[in-house]
C-alpha cells in the first residue's frame, strides 16, 4: 500500500458510515413531516365551530367577530364594528386550510369588497386550539388575537 492513502477497507468503512448517516437523516426528516402533519390533522378536527372575539382599536371602536369555521372547509365571519349604532357591518364568505400548523383564509364572497375583497388570503400561525379557546398570531399585522368557542358542533349545513 502506498504512504498516505487509505486502504480500501477504511475507505469502505467511511462510506458506509455516510450511507449509515445520510439515511438515518432521511428517516428523522419524514418523521419529523409525519408529526407536522399528523399536528395539522389534529388541528383540522378541532377547529370547526362557532368561535367569537371582541377587540377594541386604537380609535376605541370595539369590533365584535362571529366567524363559523365548517367542516367541510368553508367559513362564514360576520364583524360588527363601532360605538353605538354599528359603525359598520360586514359579511364575508370563503373556505379555510390548515397546514403547517398556520390556519389560511381565502375570502370568496364579501358584503364590502372594498374593506374585505374577494381572492384575499389571511395566514394565521396557530398558537393554541383547545375546546374553548383559538389563539393565533396574525404575522400580517404582528398582533395575537383569541376567540372564545361558542358552539362546538357543526352541520354541513351551517
Amino acid at each position: 500500500m502506498l504512504e498516505g492513502c487509505p486502504s480500501v477497507r477504511t475507505r469502505a468503512s467511511l462510506f458506509s458510515i455516510l450511507i449509515y448517516v445520510a439515511l438515518s437523516l432521511s428517516l428523522l426528516a419524514s418523521c419529523a413531516k409525519d408529526a407536522g402533519a399528523e399536528a395539522d390533522l389534529d388541528l383540522q378536527r378541532k377547529i370547526p365551530g362557532i368561535w367569537l372575539s371582541t377587540t377594541t382599536g386604537s380609535t376605541g371602536i370595539v369590533t365584535t367577530n362571529i366567524t363559523t369555521i365548517r367542516p367541510d372547509g368553508t367559513f362564514g365571519e360576520r364583524d360588527i364594528s363601532g360605538p353605538g349604532p354599528a359603525y359598520y357591518s360586514d359579511v364575508f364568505d370563503g373556505c379555510w386550510q390548515i397546514g403547517n400548523g398556520y390556519l389560511t383564509y381565502t375570502v370568496t364572497n364579501t358584503h364590502l369588497p372594498e374593506l374585505v375583497p374577494v381572492g384575499l388570503v389571511e395566514r394565521y400561525k396557530i398558537i393554541r386550539l383547545s375546546d374553548r379557546e383559538l389563539t393565533y398570531k396574525w404575522e400580517e399585522k404582528d398582533r395575537v388575537f383569541s376567540m372564545k368557542r361558542i358552539e362546538k358542533e357543526l352541520t354541513k349545513s351551517e
